[in-house]
């Protein structure tokens, strides 16, 4: 999955995902400068005053709302239980399957990984990266 392509999402939407990254960002109990950089640069294109959506349905608000919380959660390198915990909890709460935000957790760590294609000078730590992510350089 390509995460350059933009989805087209409506403002509701847009503030649903908005309230749970900031939800998200509180989980682990610190809340990181990376965190807070991404709810800000996310909140910029949402109109003032917008009623967050209570249900998300749309496929591709769906992929965005999981993506969003993933990349979220791995702001500050790792996802902390208690993050994966309330991302679970706020997708139950928007209507998103738990096998919608586990596909998309795999698709950020892909797409993060690569970032790192052809990287030969410091493989041993992509593959690190990799295991860390759960997943194989």
């Amino acid at each position: 999955m390509d995460f350059s392509d933009e989805t087209e999402i409506d403002a509701g939407t847009a503030a649903a995902i908005a309230a749970d990254m900031k939800a998200l960002a509180h989980a682990d109990g610190i809340v990181h400068g990376r965190e807070l950089a991404l709810v800000v640069e996310f909140e910029t294109g949402i109109p003032a005053g917008t009623a967050p959506a209570t249900e998300i349905t749309a496929p591709s608000a769906v992929r965005a709302w999981a993506h969003s919380m993933v990349m979220l959660a791995l702001a500050d390198g790792h996802i902390a239980d208690e993050e994966k915990a309330t991302i679970y909890r706020l997708a139950a709460a928007r209507g998103i399957s738990q096998s919608d935000v586990d596909a998309a957790s795999a698709d950020v760590k892909r797409q993060f990984l690569a970032n790192f294609s052809g990287v030969t000078v410091f493989k041993d730590a992509v593959a690190e990266i990799a295991r860390g992510l759960g997943l194989e350089a």
